[in-house]
């Protein structure tokens, strides 16, 4: 049986942009929390919006973690991303048009 329970983390070693999963994994609510230092978020193009470590913690709500993208705010900065959340339901995911 698959968790509910989504906690996902990555430490990033290299300034380039990641993101946590390779696959699709629909969460029903999720937050991302950012520890060490400052980090980089938005889409496969852009991840322009900064979070600030061991402060913000972005909500997202019916989103693909692997639509999200992450690099370090800075040059050799190596932030650690943890998403912990909800796994959305199969029936969530009709809903929403996701299957």
């Amino acid at each position: 049986m698959t968790s509910s329970v989504i906690s996902l983390g990555h430490t990033a070693t290299a300034d380039g942009k990641f993101h946590l999963v390779a696959v699709d994994l629909w969460a029903s609510d999720i937050n991302i929390h950012v520890m060490l230092q400052n980090a980089k978020y938005g889409d496969f193009d852009n991840q322009e919006c900064t979070i600030v470590a061991d402060k913000d913690v972005p909500h997202f709500e019916n989103v693909n973690l692997k639509d999200l993208f992450f690099k370090n705010a800075g040059a050799a900065a190596n932030t650690k991303i943890w998403a912990v959340g909800v796994r959305m339901t199969e029936k969530q995911m009709k809903e929403a048009g996701v299957i």
